[in-house]
Order: C-alpha cells, then sequence, then structure tokens
C-alpha cells in the first residue's frame, strides 16, 4: 500500500481546460503533499481528438499515462506501476485543474498549472520615485530548470543574479553598487508582475511578452541619432566622422559628414539590427551595410577611392567622462557638495558620488548628449536623467519622494 500511496504521490496529473488539444499540448507542473514532504511533478500532456497520452515525471520515475480521455473541462486516465493501477480524473476550475487520485485507501485530491513559458523578451514600465516612468525590457532564458536574464532601461542594462523559479513565478537580484535589490515575479494570465522590494517601499509593474515587430522597432531606436567615429588612411592621415541616422519604418536617411561637409544617405533601409545605404564620394558610389550590437555599430564599406574597410561606430560621448561637481541645497537651506566621477564603457556609465553623507555608486547610460544614471545611496535609488549642455550637465533628479534640478560643472582639477 506504501508502494501505491508514492505511486500516486508521483502522479498527481495536469489536464486543461477544453478539449483543444492546442491547450492541453506541453507541459504541466503541480506539488504533492507525502508524509510531510513536498514533492515535485512536471507532466508532459498531448492530446487528440478526445484522446489523451503523455507522461508524469515524480519520484517514482516518469510514467505514461494509460487510457487517457479529454471530455470538455474534464478528463480522466490511469497509471500503472507494477502490479498498482490507479485511476484518476480531473475538472478545470479558476484555470486550475483539480485531480482526484483514487485509490484503495481513499481519494486523494491535488491542483496543478501549465508550466510558463518565460523565454523570451518581455516588456512593461515601472514608475521610480517622483512619478518618473522608465520602460523597461526583460530578457528571460530558462535552461535545465535554471532562469537566467537581464534588464534593459534607460539607466542601462544590469544581470540579473540569484535567479530562482519558484510555483509561480521566479525570484531574483539585482546589484548596482553595493546594494543588492530583490525582485519577485509573479505568473498571471500570460503577464508577469515584478515587485521590486527596497528600503523606501516596494514598487510594482507588470510585463507583456514583447511582440517580434515591437522588438524591431527596439533595436531601430537604439541607431537612430548621432554616431562617431576616425578613420586612418593608407597614409596616416586621420579622418572623423559624424553620423546623424534618422528612420522612418524601414527607411534610413540622415547625414555623414568629414572634413569636406555633409554627404547625404541614399537607398537607405533597416531590418532590425541591420542598415544598408549608399554615399556618393568624389563621383564615386559607396555602399554601407552595418549590425548594430553591444552599444556600436559594425561597418562595412564597398568601393569608392578608400577601398573596401570596416570599422566601428560609437556614440559621441566626449565631455562626459572624468570629474565633475555641484552643490545639493537641503530643505534646511544647509548647501552640501557633491563631487561625481564618471567612466564611460560605449553607453554604459559607471562611476562614483561623493559627499559628507557617504558616497553612492553610478549605475546609467549615455546616448549622444543625453544622460540617464541611477545612484544607489544607503539602499535608495535616485535617478537622474538630464543633457550635456556645453560646460554642463543639467540633470532633473528624482529620490526621496521628491523632484529637483541640479547642475553639473567641471572640477577645477578636470579643467
Amino acid at each position: 500500500m506504501y508502494r501505491a500511496a508514492l505511486l500516486s504521490a508521483a502522479l498527481i496529473f495536469s489536464l486543461v481546460c477544453t478539449a483543444s488539444a492546442a491547450d492541453i499540448n506541453g507541459k504541466w507542473k503541480g506539488k504533492i503533499e507525502f508524509n510531510g514532504e513536498s514533492i515535485d511533478l512536471v507532466y508532459d500532456l498531448k492530446a487528440n481528438g478526445n484522446k489523451l497520452t503523455g507522461n508524469v515525471t515524480g519520484p517514482a520515475g516518469t510514467l505514461d499515462l494509460e487510457d487517457g480521455k479529454v471530455d470538455g473541462d474534464k478528463i480522466s486516465f490511469q497509471i500503472s506501476f507494477g502490479d498498482f493501477h490507479i485511476k484518476h480524473d480531473g475538472k478545470l476550475v479558476d484555470g486550475k485543474f483539480e485531480i482526484t487520485s483514487h485509490l484503495d485507501q481513499g481519494d486523494q485530491k491535488y491542483k496543478i498549472v501549465r508550466t510558463p513559458d518565460l523565454n523570451g523578451v518581455w516588456k512593461g514600465q515601472a514608475e521610480f520615485p517622483g512619478g518618473q516612468m522608465m520602460d523597461m525590457t526583460y530578457t528571460l532564458k530558462v535552461a535545465d530548470g535554471k532562469l537566467t536574464g537581464s534588464i534593459e532601461s534607460p539607466r542601462g542594462k544590469i544581470d540579473m543574479s540569484d535567479a530562482k523559479l519558484t510555483d509561480d513565478g521566479f525570484t531574483f537580484n539585482t546589484k548596482r553598487g553595493d546594494v543588492n535589490v530583490a525582485h519577485e515575479a509573479k505568473w498571471n494570465d500570460g503577464k508577469i508582475t515584478i515587485k521590486v522590494r527596497t528600503s523606501g517601499g516596494d514598487r510594482e509593474y507588470t510585463l507583456s511578452r514583447a511582440a517580434e515587430s515591437k522588438t524591431a522597432e527596439s533595436k531601430s531606436a537604439d541607431i537612430a541619432g548621432a554616431w562617431q567615429t576616425t578613420i586612418k588612411l593608407d597614409d596616416g592621415t586621420e579622418l572623423p566622422l559624424k553620423y546623424d541616422y534618422k528612420i522612418d519604418g524601414n527607411k534610413l536617411t540622415g547625414t555623414v559628414e568629414g572634413p569636406a561637409g555633409p554627404l547625404e544617405i541614399k537607398e537607405g533601409k533597416i531590418d532590425g539590427n541591420k542598415i544598408a545605404y549608399k554615399l556618393t564620394i568624389m563621383d564615386n558610389e559607396v555602399s554601407y551595410e552595418g549590425t548594430a550590437a553591444d552599444g556600436k555599430i559594425n561597418i562595412k564599406s564597398h568601393g569608392g577611392p578608400f577601398g573596401d574597410r570596416q570599422y566601428s561606430l560609437t556614440r559621441p560621448t566626449s565631455g562626459i567622462t572624468g570629474s565633475w561637481q555641484a552643490t545639493f541645497k537641503m530643505d534646511d537651506g544647509t548647501e552640501l557638495p557633491l563631487k561625481f566621477d564618471f567612466k564611460l564603457d560605449g553607453e554604459k556609465l559607471s562611476g562614483t558620488v561623493k559627499s559628507d553623507q557617504g558616497d553612492g555608486a553610478i549605475s546609467g547610460k549615455v546616448s549622444g548628449d543625453d544622460i540617464n544614471f541611477d545612484v544607489e545611496f544607503n539602499g535608495n535609488t535616485i535617478t537622474h536623467k538630464g543633457k550635456l549642455a556645453g560646460k554642463e550637465i543639467k540633470l532633473k533628479v528624482n529620490g526621496f519622494g521628491s523632484e529637483w534640478d541640479l547642475t553639473l560643472n567641471r572640477t577645477a582639477a578636470a579643467k
């Protein structure tokens, strides 16, 4: 009888709400409590009309479903283990199946749910302190029962750490500077609800699966705008070039400017993260193709007075790297000096901000003259968004439930 009970624990079966094979086919999971232990079960179901096949994996190994039937929102099947043959039936209730195992010592009931497909790109908007809304893009991958992923926002890209799958979602941490931020994710009706826990209070937002077209739009948006490079000619001459890409659907226009002035882009096309266009240089038609990756655009040119070449474009970020200073005026009128030290790696911005109140880690992104970053300070996230304007950086800052303006100037040592 113990073997029969253990087998039943391994068989807590899942089935779907309708007789549609599309709704039933796939993997499902559930748990059974047996002798004070929680036992995980994974089901692989296949429906063909009113016939159900598949298997369930648990403590007894992988066992086939026998005599499986589908009848609307009801299912039935049998599991055999040696001389034991245990019948099961189930009914869909509130999106979950309530399964009953018919044992000699009495019926036992369980609930099972469909295993969520987390793989792919997810998008949503999160509200930060001060009411600032930011686009959030999650890229998730599940392999061998383990979850990995990353999060991208105007503040930059950050990897998930300590990610763990749960019965109805997953948990993970992010780290900015020395501060770990805990996140809880719940799967609900094809969407993911994210709860972020910080010392300044919790915040919550919802992610939806990104359509392929929207993913392509995101990649296109990463290409539009200003870029720069310097080409070294055969005689050693360095040729600085400035690019201004403009995108309208799958059409690419704009200019490429060198020492001789700007040239108009012709026959420009964009497809996701790939571009192609032509320039007329000294009565020669030169064709170009490029691929955007990791904050750069890798270009190949064909023909023209300079021959075939390969080089990379980067966003213009000169003027931001280095030391800056500002003064924050507190509510009581006290002035608090701030010292910023910015470091750039492509578009990725890092560094520190120092004050008499302590130090904070900087993490963010720079695109042209636009600058967006967070400062993690005593468990609080302070967001900064602004622009390089001549010899100043003008920022809009959100933190501690309020918003204020802050102007940064170069430190004397950097001049």
